[in-house]
C-alpha cells in the first residue's frame, strides 16, 4: 500500500501543536525524498531529503510570514515507483 496526506495549513507559534509542516504516508521508501518549499515569488526557502524533517515556517532569513506557499515533494514507493505531489500551504500564527 501507498499513500500520502500532505496538511494544507500549519502554525509555528511554538503551542506544541502543527508546528512544523511535513507530509505523512504509508510505504513511503526512506530514500528519495525530496520536498521544497517556495514563497511567492518562486523563490526555494527551504528543502529537505528526509521523510522525518519537516519545514517550520522560517525563510532563508528567519523569518516566519503568515502566507500560502507552494510545495513540491518526490518520494519514492516500496515498489520503486515515483511519485509527485505540488500543492498550497498555509502559514498561520
Amino acid at each position: 500500500d501507498y499513500t500520502m496526506f500532505a496538511p494544507s495549513a500549519f502554525s509555528p507559534n511554538g503551542d506544541g501543536i502543527n508546528d512544523v509542516f511535513f507530509p505523512k504516508g504509508i510505504g513511503v521508501s526512506d530514500t528519495g525524498f525530496e520536498m521544497f518549499i517556495f514563497n511567492r515569488w518562486g523563490e526555494l526557502i527551504f528543502e529537505s531529503y528526509n521523510k522525518n524533517t519537516g519545514w517550520n515556517g522560517e525563510d532563508l532569513l528567519g523569518n516566519k510570514k503568515v502566507d500560502v506557499y507552494v510545495y513540491l515533494i518526490k518520494t519514492i514507493d516500496h515498489n520503486g515507483e515515483p511519485h509527485e505531489y505540488m500543492g498550497h500551504v498555509t502559514l498561520i500564527k
